[in-house]
């Protein structure tokens, strides 16, 4: 309902508190529209058909409004209290929390950790959100669950293993080379898994000089000494080539 009011106007959103809020995050539509009857759906399908850009979408937020430490925890007043606080006031911290943040999905946000914002994947993002399920067990997420094994049967079968596998979803790089790091000593050393480090020989991890400065915190977690002894360092040449000759 409130999307075909969001393309309509941009007043729509008025009608609905949250959805106003929602709206800061996304875009304001500036419509350009030559059909009087665009409430109506099916007029309005065919009204794009022929004028695919009648509406354009433009940041009504800045990448960031930026603010010193200080002057944000005076605007936001971040003080904890005993009672609650009203509807209108709860939904003007939501504007404040959007309106000092910093706008990742924005067309204007360059990081190398951000690619834009995808309208299917935030949709995605606010269906997962309300159902919140855990999937742990087929009857607490059976939508989710087999989602999950059909992307991992699909990443399974680009990496070519005949003979099937498993997989487990990371939230990102570091945690996932934590489990790479686990799973190589697993490897080397399966009685680590009954028997614990004290049975396990000494470990060295030889790795590149550009490797990831959290590389030190994975070895410590894992058991593996924290000096450059522990992580043996090997020289490159390049970013795709090492170098085998150097000194262990």
């Amino acid at each position: 309902m409130h999307a075909s009011q969001y393309v309509q106007t941009e007043y729509a959103f008025e009608k609905c508190p949250l959805c106003s809020v929602l709206q800061t995050l996304i875009w304001t539509p500036t419509p350009t529209l030559p059909c009087s009857n665009f409430a109506c759906s099916e007029h309005g399908s065919m009204h794009f058909e022929k004028h695919p850009k009648s509406i354009s979408f433009s940041p009504i937020y800045q990448v960031c409004e930026w603010r010193s430490p200080e002057q944000l925890k005076d605007l936001l007043d971040l003080g904890l209290r005993e009672g609650g606080e009203a509807h209108p006031q709860i939904l003007q911290r939501c504007r404040d929390a959007i309106r000092y943040s910093v706008k990742t999905g924005h067309p204007l946000f360059f990081n190398q950790l951000y690619a834009g914002m995808d309208p299917y994947s935030l949709v995605g993002r606010f269906i997962t959100e309300a159902i919140n399920p855990s999937l742990y067990t087929y009857e607490v997420a059976p939508v989710f669950l087999l989602t999950e094994e059909a992307v991992l049967e699909k990443m399974i079968e680009i990496i070519g293993w005949q003979e099937g596998g498993d997989g487990i979803f990371s939230p990102g790089g570091s945690v996932s080379n934590m489990y790479a790091v686990n799973v190589a000593r697993y490897h080397h050393c399966p009685d680590v898994k009954e028997l614990g480090l004290s049975a396990l020989p000494r470990l060295v991890m030889f790795t590149s000089q550009e490797v990831n400065t959290h590389t030190r915190t994975r070895l410590i977690m894992s058991g593996f000494e924290c000096t450059w002894r522990g992580p043996a360092p090997v020289g490159t040449f390049s970013r795709t080539s090492e170098r085998v000759n150097t000194p262990r």
